[in-house]
């Protein structure tokens, strides 16, 4: 059975009135739509990284000033992941849902619904490649194989 809807669901019903404006044309393009991110997870068959953001968070504005506008890291969230922002800080019960008790925070979710990793808080470029190297290759052992 598909747990992403179950995973998303909260995201969904909790951020549809209070998306984040898009970020311009330099860095990750972020969907903020969790019905569109969903979609796209379910037709693209990639992982979804969630980033959990706030603005008052000056962690936040520091890993994406820094770790996400690497252009190695924005070139692998783009091309393998499906990449959707979600301002946490307004939304006590996501947070608690996925039992991330602070930001900034970053979950890897399967399109079966399993989260990947977590990462919470502020990673330099290399400490973030390393950590989405990690779930690509996870889930990419956990795809059934054609014999």
């Amino acid at each position: 059975m598909h747990r992403l809807p179950l995973v998303l669901s909260g995201v969904m019903f909790a951020c549809l009135s209070t998306a984040l404006p898009e970020e311009p044309e330099q860095g990750v393009q972020w969907i903020v739509s969790p019905k569109d991110a969903m979609h796209a997870v379910e037709v693209q068959q990639r992982p979804m990284l969630i980033y959990l953001t706030g603005e008052q968070c000056v962690w936040c504005r520091k890993l994406e000033r820094s770790t996400l506008s690497d252009e190695s890291i924005t070139a692998t969230i783009q091309q393998r992941f499906v990449p959707l922002k979600v301002d946490g800080a307004k939304h006590a019960d996501l947070m608690k849902n996925l039992q991330v008790r602070g930001l900034p925070a970053m979950l890897v979710v399967a399109p079966d619904g399993s989260v990947l990793h977590r990462i919470v808080g502020y990673v330099e470029p290399d400490e973030l490649s390393e950590a989405l190297n990690s779930s690509l290759l996870r889930h990419k052992a956990s795809k059934p194989r054609l014999k």
